[in-house]
């Protein structure tokens, strides 16, 4: 026995910090023999309960302290674990390893949704989760963090909360977003999860907004976006998700924010300036330069037949695309230029949007594109979130 525990254990340390779909299938079929020996020997040896017990508890990589329910949960089948629930009953479908996770948490990371199944039949735990040193994850966050989408599926079908939080108050959709897992961030939002959650303070009160701005993934930004986040808000530190461009010098994540619409440009380009990210200070810089003449009276009417015609080129699927161009390469979405504003006064600051500047001016042709575009994101923007949460594999 001791000959089959240690081929096994070779094995298992070798493979351990690799993905199960990562792992060469002829690797894998001899993982499996290898445990398909040990069940024999143990079903040879005709003991009782105890002793077996004690067989398939018996740590196997002994520095994480696993059993062979964590090593099946990962390279074995569902015959090979139904065995072993055969011979000494169910309770060690929960066993944990030095960090607390159980069978269940290694399919969630492995995609294993054939052995999940059984796990949750012989009465997994479907709420455990992981060390106070680990944050606490359940198995629904490791399957976000690895985009295991059908065992994300499984477990919330399964009745496990889709808002279940981290140690460090994490949802599914904020770890989904950390590590831009596109088909799980839609298919959670389809589910209707809460959108601008915060993670606890010593987590900075992070949104799912912002940990997509960091990841810089631009599609799964854009996204959020288009379902209505709050694009906006500020973390504990006080940063928005430009001001966290700013710092990290994300050139086209700040243009993608930019086209949207956010505001506070002002303090976001002074943490570039104050980092030295030239090439994010730049795009600022011509952002508000152009919003500083589109709230200028003469410029704006001189530009009027110009903007009028590109604003009148929206229509409810192109909403969310830069169709606003001017000053060479600065973009506005249809939402990014109805959602303009200017501050303006010295004793008395008044904030004025565009579409009000415009009426102010009584500019006609521009009152009736705004209007125009105003109209049509009241009455497509639902569309255009079905349509961007559409494609789910």
């Amino acid at each position: 026995m001791e000959q089959l525990l240690e081929n096994l254990n070779k094995k298992i340390v070798k493979f351990y910090k690799q993905n199960f779909f990562d792992i060469k299938s002829n690797d894998i079929e001899e993982i499996r023999v290898d445990i398909d020996n040990l069940i024999s020997f143990v079903e040879s040896i005709n003991e009782n309960r105890d002793v077996v017990n004690k067989i398939f508890n018996d740590s196997l990589f002994h520095d994480v302290h696993l059993n062979i329910s964590h090593v099946i949960a990962k390279f074995g089948t569902v015959e090979q674990l139904t065995k072993i629930i055969q011979m000494i009953g169910t309770s060690i479908v929960d066993s944990n390893d030095i960090n607390n996770y159980t069978p269940l948490h290694y399919c969630a990371i492995h995609g294993r949704v054939d052995i999940l199944k059984l796990l949750i039949d012989s009465d997994a735990n479907k709420n455990a989760l992981t060390s106070e040193q680990t944050r606490k994850w359940h198995a629904l966050h490791f399957a976000c963090r690895y985009g295991n989408l059908e065992v994300v599926k499984f477990l919330i079908n399964h009745g496990i909360n889709k808002e279940v939080r981290t140690g460090f108050g994490l949802t599914p959709l904020h770890v989904a977003c950390e590590f831009g897992r596109v088909e799980v961030v839609k298919f959670l939002l389809n589910l209707g999860v809460v959108k601008d959650p915060i993670t606890i303070d010593e987590n900075q009160n992070m949104t799912p907004l912002h940990y997509a701005v960091v990841g810089n993934f631009l599609a799964l930004t854009e996204i959020l976006l288009i379902v209505g986040v709050d694009k906006n808000k500020c973390d504990m530190r006080g940063y928005s998700s430009l001001d966290i461009c700013a710092k990290n010098n994300l050139i086209e994540m700040t243009k993608l924010l930019l086209k949207w619409g956010v505001k506070n440009c002002e303090n976001s380009l002074s943490i570039a300036k104050s980092y030295n990210n030239k090439e994010v200070s730049e795009v600022i810089t011509k952002y508000l330069d152009a919003k500083k003449c589109l709230f200028k009276k003469s410029t704006l009417k001189k530009l009027s037949p110009e903007i009028s015609k590109m604003m009148l080129e929206f229509n409810p699927i192109n909403l969310s695309e830069a169709r606003i161009k001017i000053f060479g390469n600065v973009e506005f979405n249809a939402f990014g230029i109805t959602e303009l504003s200017n501050i303006s006064g010295f004793f008395r600051r008044k904030e004025i949007e565009f579409g009000q500047f415009v009426k102010d001016l009584e500019i006609l042709e521009l009152c009736n594109a705004v209007d125009h575009i105003n109209e049509m994101i009241v009455n497509a923007q639902s569309q255009m979130i079905k349509v961007a949460l559409t494609n789910i594999s």
